[in-house]
């Protein structure tokens, strides 16, 4: 398998696994702890200011202290209701729960004070798990007389992260398919304050949880019970304001730990009073569905993969990084816009990808050099050159140093082979695919007079190549198979024969052309001396010899005598002439 394939190969497999382990670690929550840790540091550095129209009315230490041990007679909580009414809030929650019956006069006077309202009384019900009959829950309902009394009934849990924090809550409930959905009792209070359901319950699937924005501890104004009972508390503190009723006392059992950033629990009808600011404010934190969130979680994993095919290792490493800082950036940006991507999976995905993929392309080219190494060594073919001996003791060692090795060796063969083709008595350029010279030998600067390296090809042969026969050399450039040679003058008179060979890689790729180029100048002014004589020998010495025969074709007199023998002589002394010039052109 060629580095190439293999490589394209272990990228995607690399892709596909990081992707499985991301898919895998948003379904079931694996990097769950790192995204609570990340959201209660990022949620702590932007909490909402608690809502002034809110205020708690805390069962508290000093509440127990005045009125006796837990739980009170409900006559106490008709006169809590009835002071509370007389002052006109905008709505009263009761955070207690009245499931069970007390005395008939108790209860039908906490009932009586409910239904003397200008304001709306809400209570709470609750779910006991598990339910009989195989359900998951049974919902018990406060007192039948309760439950005609107040405006409304509605749940009031709160639900557990893995780590037992309360960061979320359902605006409604339902127990199983065939039970009623119960709104929370906050989003009762929103409405009894306004015309209809908050925009969170009608925005979204009221049954998903939602992340709670929660103010610093303490931040929302309280009152205690007993100094409400008493009459210390003046009517503009309550007047149109939503009230909570709640246990805030110690050992009551109704606090929690929250993600709001500072120390120690939260009681719960502190925490009703965050989700009421939350629904009035309309800034209740949406997680982002599962689906979208692996979507969003693969996205930077497979545009770094993407890089890691374009980019220079160095380059890798800096994108890493910024994708990285980038994930983090994007969830705190979306947080403070009341969204909550958890970039837990997502970072995961980042951190399987970059030290595989490095880890992966190592391996692939340790294999490769050794491969190459190895093949190299075994060819057997003499080397023109020594080569030093490999004295590392690790494999990385021995890799690297017969790397280096190598490519020396590759430089000396380079040198060596240039060095050769300097010295040839004869000149010489190569050509790549492209048709570019590559490289001269110093014969073929000296024969042009000028260096054609680098130039394309058809520029070369303009400096090489006389105008009258360049149609010649550019069919034989072209048909090479066909002919064996061809013969062309320079523009500076000078006659050259040139051959082409291919230059062929090992698989038999085409990887550029040699040229040849024998100078046959001075062959060719032979040749043209040697025209020369034969048409003296033709022409001259053809001439006596005629006058001769013709001479003896009639009568031989005296006159005709010296007549032959003059051409006779003549035609010698021309003989003689030749051979004369003759050794002249062998000297």
């Amino acid at each position: 398998m060629n580095l190439r394939l293999r490589l394209a190969l272990e990228w995607l497999a690399i892709g596909l696994f990081a992707s499985a382990v991301v898919v895998l670690a948003t379904l079931w929550h694996g990097a769950a702890p790192f995204d609570n840790l990340l959201y209660d540091r990022l949620s702590a550095a932007t909490r909402p200011a608690a809502d002034e129209n809110i205020l708690i009315v805390a069962i508290d230490d000093s509440s127990l202290a005045a009125l006796g041990k837990w739980p009170w007679d409900r006559e106490t909580h008709a006169r809590l209701v009835e002071r509370l009414q007389g002052k006109q809030p905008r709505s009263i929650t009761f955070d207690i729960l009245l499931s069970e019956t007390s005395t008939d006069a108790s209860d039908t006077a906490l009932a009586d004070a409910m239904q003397r309202r200008p304001a709306p009384i809400f209570m709470p019900l609750h779910f006991s798990t598990p339910g009989s009959d195989g359900r998951a829950y049974d919902t018990i309902m406060p007192a039948p007389i309760f439950v005609g009394a107040a405006s409304a009934i509605g749940h009031a849990n709160v639900t557990f992260d893995a780590d037992g924090i309360v960061r979320r809550a359902a605006l409604c409930f339902r127990a199983n398919s065939t039970t009623a959905r119960w709104p929370h009792l906050m989003e009762l209070a929103f409405r009894g304050a306004n015309d209809g359901a908050s925009p969170a319950y009608n925005r979204s699937n009221c049954t998903e949880d939602l992340l709670i924005p929660y103010a610093r501890r303490g931040s929302y104004a309280e009152i205690s019970y007993a100094d409400l009972l008493s009459g210390d508390v003046p009517d503009e503190m309550v007047r149109g304001r939503d009230i909570i009723i709640g246990a805030t006392a110690t050992g009551m059992g109704d606090n929690f730990p929250t993600a709001n950033g500072d120390e120690g629990l939260l009681s719960g009808v502190e925490i009703m009073a965050n989700m009421l600011g939350a629904l009035r404010r309309d800034d209740f934190i949406a997680p982002v569905d599962q689906g979208w969130t692996i979507a969003a979680s693969l996205l930077p994993l497979w545009l770094l993969m993407m890089g890691f095919l374009l980019w220079k290792p160095r380059v890798v490493l800096i994108a890493s990084l910024l994708t990285f800082a980038l994930i983090l950036a994007v969830s705190a940006a979306l947080l403070w816009n009341s969204i909550w991507l958890a970039p837990g999976a997502a970072l995961l995905g980042v951190l399987i990808v970059y030290p595989l993929w490095g880890w992966r392309r190592l391996q692939a080219m340790s294999d490769f050099m050794s491969s190459e190494l190895r093949a190299l060594e075994q060819e057997g073919e003499a080397n023109p050159l020594p080569i030093r001996p490999n004295r590392a003791t690790d494999l990385v060692g021995r890799q690297s140093e017969a790397l280096a090795g190598s490519i020396d060796h590759m430089r000396d063969l380079r040198r060596f082979v240039s060095d050769t083709l300097a010295d040839l008595p004869d000149p010489m350029f190569v050509t790549d695919p492209e048709e570019k010279v590559t490289l001269t030998n110093d014969m073929l600067d000296e024969r042009l007079e000028r260096g054609i390296s680098g130039m394309a090809l058809t520029t070369a042969l303009d400096s090489l190549v006389a105008p009258e026969h360049r149609s010649n050399v550019d069919r034989y450039l072209h048909n090479a198979r066909s002919e064996e040679c061809v013969r062309f003058n320079s523009p500076l008179d000078r006659t050259f024969v040139m051959r082409q060979s291919e230059i062929r890689s090992d698989a038999g790729e085409l990887r550029g052309h040699i040229h040849y180029l024998t100078d046959i100048t001075d062959l060719a002014r032979a040749e043209s001396e040697r025209e020369e004589v034969l048409q003296l020998l033709s022409h001259d010495m053809r001439a006596p010899q005629s006058t001769i025969i013709a001479i003896l074709n009639g009568d031989v007199d005296t006159e005709a005598k010296k007549r032959i023998e003059r051409n006779a002589r003549r035609t010698m002394q021309l003989a003689q002439d030749f051979v004369e010039i003759a050794r002249m052109g062998e000297t």
